[in-house]
């Protein structure tokens, strides 16, 4: 048996090169590295984008501070007990309310 012919020899070594070669194209693939890097461009831009206008911000809050804005202090005024709320049950301090309600036999607007 005669291994070292042109006839085995050759083609496994041109079969071993291809799949080499493949190996190469396919972590290569530049159709996906070209996607790839339009991606990155894009987000690159956008950072750029945000970057410029903090900087425009901060450089408008330097040149225009803040102004100070000076409160005067008022007294609390005493709430008399009448304008408190009752906290036991449904009774209030206020005065009763007045609220107009429709008679169902005459259809007319009456107060209770």
């Amino acid at each position: 048996m005669n291994l070292v012919s042109s006839g085995f020899i050759v083609p496994t070594l041109q079969v071993a090169e291809r799949q080499k070669l493949d190996q190469i194209e396919r972590a290569y693939q530049p159709h996906i590295m070209e996607k790839e890097l339009k991606i990155q461009a894009e987000i690159d831009r956008r950072i750029e984008k945000v970057l410029k206008r903090l900087v425009i911000i901060k450089e408008l809050k330097r040149q225009y501070p803040a102004k100070s804005v000076s409160a005067k202090q008022i007294e609390a005024t005493k709430l008399s007990p009448t304008l408190l709320p009752n906290p036991v049950g449904t009774e209030t301090n206020a005065p009763d309310v007045v609220r107009p309600a429709i008679d169902p036999e005459v259809g007319k607007d009456t107060k209770h």
